[in-house]
C-alpha cells in the first residue's frame, strides 16, 4: 500500500508538472488541517487554487480537521481536497469520488489523471455504500431510447429496472449504478454516462459552510488571560474569534452575515504567543503562509513581531496590528477603525504598485 510520504511526494510532483506553484505546510510533531497549497501560474478558471490534505483512511478524518480545512479554504479562495488511500473497508477505487462530511476525496491515481487534464470532463464514479454510481446524460438516454424504438417500460425490462428509474435518469434526478450503466452501453452501443467537470463539482461542494465554534481550541489555564483579553475586545467590537487547533495561524477574527449562515467579513489574525513549543517552525511557516492569503478577502493582523514585523508587513502589503497597538485600544470602535485604516492603506499601496 502506498505510504503517506509517497502520496505527498508524488502529489507535489504532479502539481509542479501541471504548472502549479506549491507551498508546503508541514510542522514536525503537529497535526495540521492541510499539507499543500497549490496555485496555478496561469490563474485559469480550469485550474483553481487547491488546499490539499493527505490522509490514509478517509473515515478517520476528525471533525475539527474538516472544520478548519473548510475555514482556511474560504479564507484563501481555494478548494479543499482530500487525497487518500482507503476507507474503513477497502482501497479507494480509481476514477472515483468519495464524499465525507462534504469534503471530496480521491486516490492518487485519480488526482494525477485530473490534474493532467483539468479542462476535460471525465467519467467519474461516485462511491457509495451500494457501489459505484454515475451521472446520466438524460437527454442522450432519451434520444437513444427513442432511436431504438423503446418505451421507458421496455427499456426498464431489458436492464432490470423500473420505468420510474428510467424517467428519473432522463430527468437527471438519479445516478445509475455501474451495472446498469454497462447494460445500457451494451444495449445502445455507446455510453450514457455524463462526464463530470471535477473542479466545478468541487467548487459547488463548498457553497454551504458554517464555522463550528464548538470545535475550536479550548482556553487553558496558561492562555486564559491572553485569550480572554482578545475575546473581550473583539466580541465587543461586533466580531467573533475562532481559535484553530490545526491551522498555520493561531486565531481567526470574523463577522457573520445577518442570518448567521455565512462569514460576511474575514479578518485574518496571523499569530499569537500560544503554543510556544512550536514557536520556531510555526513562525517561519506563518511568514510564508500570509503571502498566500488574498488581500481583498482578509486583513493580516499580527500579534507577535517575531512572526511578522512592521517593515515586512508594509513591504508585502499585509494589513497588521502590533501587540503594543492592540494593548493601547481602549474601546471596541478603535479596533474597527484600525482594521479599516490598515485595509485602506494596503489597498492604496497595491494600487500604487500597479
Amino acid at each position: 500500500m502506498i505510504s503517506h510520504q509517497d502520496i505527498y511526494s508524488n502529489s507535489m510532483g504532479f502539481l509542479k508538472e501541471a504548472g502549479y506553484d506549491v507551498f508546503v505546510n508541514i510542522y514536525s510533531g503537529m497535526e495540521m488541517c492541510f499539507e499543500i497549497i497549490a496555485r496555478h501560474k496561469s490563474k485559469s478558471e480550469y485550474a483553481p487554487n487547491l488546499l490539499i490534505k493527505i490522509i490514509e483512511n478517509i473515515d478517520s478524518i476528525k471533525p475539527h480537521i474538516v472544520n478548519e480545512i473548510k475555514l482556511v479554504s474560504r479564507l484563501m479562495a481555494a478548494i479543499p481536497l482530500l487525497i487518500a488511500v482507503k476507507n474503513r473497508h477497502t482501497l479507494l477505487e480509481d476514477d472515483s469520488i468519495y464524499i465525507r462530511k462534504d469534503l471530496i476525496a480521491i486516490n492518487l491515481y485519480t488526482f494525477h489523471k485530473i490534474i493532467q487534464s483539468p479542462q476535460i470532463p471525465m467519467a467519474l464514479a461516485f462511491a457509495k455504500k451500494g457501489g459505484l454510481f454515475f451521472d446520466v446524460n438524460g437527454e442522450k438516454l432519451s434520444d437513444l431510447r427513442k432511436k431504438h424504438n423503446l418505451s421507458r417500460k421496455s427499456l426498464a425490462e431489458k436492464i432490470d429496472l423500473s420505468p420510474k428509474a428510467i424517467s428519473q435518469y432522463e430527468l437527471k434526478n438519479m445516478r445509475t449504478s455501474i451495472n446498469h450503466a454497462n447494460k445500457m452501453e451494451l444495449l445502445f452501443g455507446e455510453s450514457v454516462i455524463e462526464p463530470l467537470d471535477f473542479f466545478k463539482f468541487l467548487k459547488n461542494s463548498m457553497r454551504a459552510f458554517k464555522l463550528d465554534s464548538a470545535l475550536q481550541k479550548r482556553i487553558s489555564s496558561k492562555t486564559r488571560e491572553f485569550m480572554g483579553e482578545i475575546n473581550e475586545i473583539v466580541n465587543d467590537a461586533g466580531y467573533q474569534v475562532f481559535w484553530p487547533r490545526t491551522s498555520p495561524f493561531d486565531l481567526f477574527v470574523y463577522q457573520e452575515d445577518e442570518e448567521g449562515r455565512d462569514i460576511a467579513d474575514y479578518t485574518f489574525v496571523g499569530g499569537t504567543q500560544c503554543d510556544r513549543i512550536f514557536a520556531s517552525p510555526r513562525h517561519e511557516a506563518q511568514k510564508e503562509f500570509i503571502q498566500h492569503v488574498p488581500r481583498q478577502n482578509s486583513s493580516g493582523v499580527v500579534y507577535d513581531e517575531n512572526i511578522y514585523d512592521e517593515e515586512i508587513a508594509k513591504q508585502n502589503a499585509v494589513p497588521y496590528i502590533l501587540p503594543k497597538e492592540f494593548k493601547e485600544l481602549e474601546h471596541p470602535d478603535q479596533f474597527k477603525k484600525l482594521i479599516k485604516k490598515r485595509r485602506n492603506s494596503t489597498q492604496k499601496s497595491q494600487d500604487h504598485s500597479l
